[in-house]
């Protein structure tokens, strides 16, 4: 029974758009509607409706800080809400803030914190990644100027970097698709710090804001993957490629972000990651 209860937990990761109810969850699992929420309860110690309302609460805290041309009635409604105040309501319950406090400074405190514990009642995280020397491909990379940010600090801050490259991209109208997305890893992560440069393409000639800056990615040669998945195993897979790569001693590795959460769910983010090689 395990094994269709953590089905039913992909499933409801994978359908926040359309949520299934409770009847349709417990239809699958072939158990009563009661005796399904009994189970689900007992094996993760949240409700199945109440996993589907934190989630889609979750989703909402990233489409407010990092969309903001997204209306907080849009939001609202994506979350499942019948009306603004209901959705406050319910949001300011669980963060502490309004949605409309949260979008002009955003507190992670809270949603942060339920990465780790959500995370862990899934099954389906990649762990099995499919990487041989022949997934990978060798091809040359066209040097590009990237208009960014160099990010050295604790992850936690790393959101109100991410702000400020949104509201200017948007700004200077080189927000996606029109503007290519990169991560630059200047330096192998350590727990709760980075060392990146995140930027954009199409940017040269823009006025900078202060903080901001140019960064020339250089022609080179590079292993290359497409990669589907969440930002934990697109890691792992990151980390095989730059084995596979010889350690990019000629230029730190980079992903190039096509797709993301909370425009598509978690475990279809699409990246392509790049391991710099030296050739003889």
């Amino acid at each position: 029974m395990k094994k269709e209860l953590d089905q039913v937990i992909d499933y409801i990761y994978d359908n926040l758009d359309n949520p299934p109810t409770l009847a349709q969850l417990a239809q699958f699992t072939g158990l009563s509607e009661s005796y399904f929420q009994r189970r689900f309860l007992a094996q993760y110690g949240i409700s199945a409706d109440a996993l589907q309302r934190l989630l889609r609460l979750r989703r909402a805290a990233w489409q407010l800080a990092f969309r903001p041309r997204q209306s907080i009635t849009d939001i609202a409604c994506d979350a499942g809400f019948e009306s603004v105040a209901a959705f406050s309501k319910s949001f300011r319950r669980h963060g502490g803030l309004t949605p409309s406090d949260f979008r002009a400074n955003p507190d992670w405190d809270y949603w942060k914190s339920l990465e780790t514990p959500l995370a862990g009642l899934r099954t389906k995280h990649n762990d099995d990644i499919e990487f041989t020397p022949e997934s990978a491909k060798l091809v040359a990379f066209p040097s590009l100027t990237l208009s960014g940010i160099h990010h050295q600090a604790d992850v936690v801050t790393l959101a109100k970097t991410l702000r400020q490259l949104i509201n200017w991209r948007q700004a200077h109208g080189v927000s996606p698709p029109r503007s290519r997305t990169f991560n630059i890893f200047l330096a192998p992560p350590t727990p709760g710090h980075l060392d990146i440069f995140v930027g954009a393409t199409n940017g040269a000639g823009k006025p900078l804001e202060a903080g901001m800056r140019h960064y020339v990615l250089p022609a080179m040669a590079c292993l290359t993957l497409p990669f589907t998945g969440n930002e934990t195993a697109m890691g792992r897979a990151m980390a095989r490629l730059v084995e596979e790569a010889g350690g990019c001693l000629c230029h730190p590795p980079f992903i190039e972000r096509v797709r993301w959460f909370p425009d598509v769910p978690e475990e279809e983010a699409e990246y392509r990651l790049y391991a710099p090689v030296k050739l003889s």
